[in-house]
């Protein structure tokens, strides 16, 4: 938990509305305790940087059992149900709006014409700052290998569970590229022109990039050459410059400015079965170690490295 408070802590769009007050504005009444509790630990973080988070530990208890008592838990399930819980609390969203789109219509769309109705159809459900910050969104596009007919549809996404392809010298973009590559499906894909079942590809891109970028690394496996360990080799990623437009959609209208500067990692030490998360955040153009209660010079981990955060440069 700490970990990822101090990784969080570090995002300064998302301080910066908590700081403002504005997040209270967006709290419904009767609600909202893990946002409450979020935004007294970021003011307490940036006034005098001793943290007290049991309230906001307590609230994140009452949302999700697994996190009750001290065991250690997975640094992305907690990112994940966090950024959930403060999403769901600031929603903007009061009713369930209808739509007059039928899907013969929606197809009839332009590929840029489809992706604004999925992104604005998304956010007539769910609209809120969190998703302003973390929030992108991903074209997906399904080729029959028969006819080479293509079908393309849009979906958001919170960050990007990247596996590590095995090769020496990784790095952050093979990782990244790894997940983008296109994959054959193995269940046969019910081509719309073909009127059949066919063999398909699957591809995915990035549409529309989201203002912080989170990158998770598949270290922990559960089964095949490493069942129940841990890949801790080392994973090379720049602090400045990052540049995902190898793996951005090629549809015209897609989103440009394609680099990202590192601003915290989440870092794990130890197994599966037992280890500890440290935060390393960037300062003043400086790197923090963030261990609990103790913080010190800090430096980047390849082997650590578990999640890193990025915000895109403008």
């Amino acid at each position: 938990m700490n970990s990822i408070l101090q990784c969080l802590f570090a995002i300064k769009p998302l301080v910066g509305y908590f700081q403002s007050n504005e997040y209270l504005k967006h709290i419904k009444k009767g609600s909202g305790q893990v946002a409450r509790s979020f935004g007294d630990l970021v003011k307490e973080a940036t006034s005098n940087g001793v943290l007290s988070p049991h309230m906001f530990k307590r609230h994140m208890q009452q949302r999700a059992t697994q996190f009750e008592g001290n065991d250690q838990h997975d640094a992305q399930e907690f990112l994940r149900l966090l950024v959930d819980c403060l999403h769901s609390d600031l929603n903007l969203v009061d009713t369930i709006p209808k739509f007059n789109y039928s899907d013969k219509d929606f197809d009839a769309l332009s590929h840029q014409d489809r992706a604004l109705v999925s992104w604005n159809r998304y956010l007539r459900y769910e609209n809120s700052v969190i998703f302003s910050i973390f929030g992108g969104q991903l074209e997906s596009t399904i080729t029959c290998q028969h006819c080479y007919n293509r079908s393309t549809t849009f979906e958001v996404f919170w960050d990007l569970s990247v596996p590590l392809p095995q090769k020496q010298n990784m790095t952050v973009m093979d990782c990244i590229n790894e997940f983008f590559k296109e994959e054959i499906l193995d269940d046969q894909y019910n081509c719309s022109q073909c009127k059949a079942p066919r063999k398909s590809t699957k591809k995915l891109s990035i549409y529309q990039l989201p203002p912080i970028l989170v990158v998770h690394f598949k270290r922990f496996k559960s089964g095949g050459y490493i069942r129940g360990g841990k890949v801790s080799a080392p994973i090379r990623f720049p602090t400045e410059d990052l540049d995902v437009h190898p793996v951005l959609s090629n549809i015209d209208g897609s989103q440009l400015g394609t680099k990202y500067h590192l601003v915290a990692v989440s870092n794990h030490f130890g197994s599966l079965h037992g280890g500890h998360y440290t935060a390393t955040t960037r300062f003043n153009n400086e790197w923090l170690d963030k261990n609990d209660s103790t913080v010190g010079q800090g430096r980047l981990d390849y082997e650590a490295a578990y999640i890193l955060f990025y915000e895109q440069s403008r």
